[in-house]
């Protein structure tokens, strides 16, 4: 999980950006997904050089995910009602990354199931 962490936060700096410039670098708003990529590499790289903090580093990635999963939330259901609102470029960024979020937390939640059950089979 903490490389899939790492990547995630090199996914969302990658959208971040594209956003951004794909605005005419004119929208800051959409770096947004940029600042959230910044603090899910450092957690990835903390898990990965720091196995002692690893469950907390993902922990605490999960739950990031999680608050952009409700931030962008209702961008997702507006693009899937066919709703672009007044910017189609911000729509399609919020619902990439609420995509990927979602994505994340379902990966962290089978990871954890999966290491719960290799502790019991020890």
């Amino acid at each position: 999980m903490p490389r899939i962490t790492l990547l995630w936060g090199f996914l969302l700096i990658v959208l971040g950006l594209v956003g951004y410039f794909a605005t005419g670098a004119e929208q800051p708003t959409a770096l947004i997904p940029t600042f959230f990529g910044v603090a899910m590499a450092l957690l990835g790289a903390l898990a990965i050089y720091k196995p002692n903090l690893r469950m907390h580093a993902i922990h605490i990635a999960l739950v990031l995910m999680l608050a952009s999963v409700g931030a962008t939330a209702k961008a997702l259901l507006g693009l899937l009602g066919g709703d672009l609102g007044g910017n189609a470029a911000g729509t399609y960024a919020k619902s990439t990354m609420c995509v990927l979020a979602v994505v994340y937390i379902v990966l962290g939640v089978r990871s954890f199931i999966a290491a719960k059950k290799a502790r019991q089979n020890n």
